[in-house]
């Protein structure tokens, strides 16, 4: 059995980055990088059920904050904090996290839901990003591959255990160019 934690984030397909400027307190788990939007002021922020635009990706460069040792946390200032994120092409794949656990969540994944487009969800508690393969309103998401979770797992709590369900997907391109 492999002990090493999955690692979540881009896997294949485009990946031309650029320097993005990140709105203030902004949680990432160490084990990857999230999708982001853009708030009203123009500074990224993590996307999440909300988001009706998918900015990029950003990754982080390790912790940035020791009082959050399986985090990193951006600046409480907006715009101090410049991340790297990838553009998204049409062919650029990311890992992600499902989100199946509590009565909410109760999609696993299946290859029935190939080709079928998705929310992202961003729990508030863990500020972990997952793929909400129970809800289908801003369609964020297109599922391309994945592995069911072999049970249903908390999220929301504060430890680094994502449970072993994941997605591969593709922002959906109506998202990407704002025509959500």
């Amino acid at each position: 059995m492999n002990t090493v934690p999955l690692k979540y984030g881009w896997l294949a397909g485009g990946h031309t980055t650029y320097p993005v400027a990140m709105a203030a307190s902004q949680y990432f788990k160490d084990r990857g990088g999230k999708f982001v939007d853009q708030n009203g002021s123009g500074y990224g922020e993590t996307a999440d059920a909300s988001s009706t635009f998918i900015f990029g990706w950003a990754e982080t460069p390790g912790h940035g904050d020791p009082t959050y040792p399986t985090y990193y946390l951006t600046s409480a200032t907006a715009g101090n904090t410049v991340l790297s994120c990838i553009i998204p092409s049409t062919d650029s794949l990311f890992r992600m996290p499902i989100a199946y656990y509590s009565a909410t969540y109760t999609v696993n994944y299946a290859i029935t839901l190939l080709g079928k487009e998705y929310d992202i969800y961003l729990d508030t508690t863990s500020k972990v990003q997952f793929a909400d393969l129970t809800n289908s309103s801003q369609d964020a998401i297109i599922i391309v591959d994945g592995l069911a979770a072999s049970a249903v797992k908390n999220y929301a709590n504060t430890e680094d255990d994502f449970g072993d369900g994941w997605v591969i997907v593709r922002a959906n391109p109506q998202l990407l160019f704002g025509l959500g």
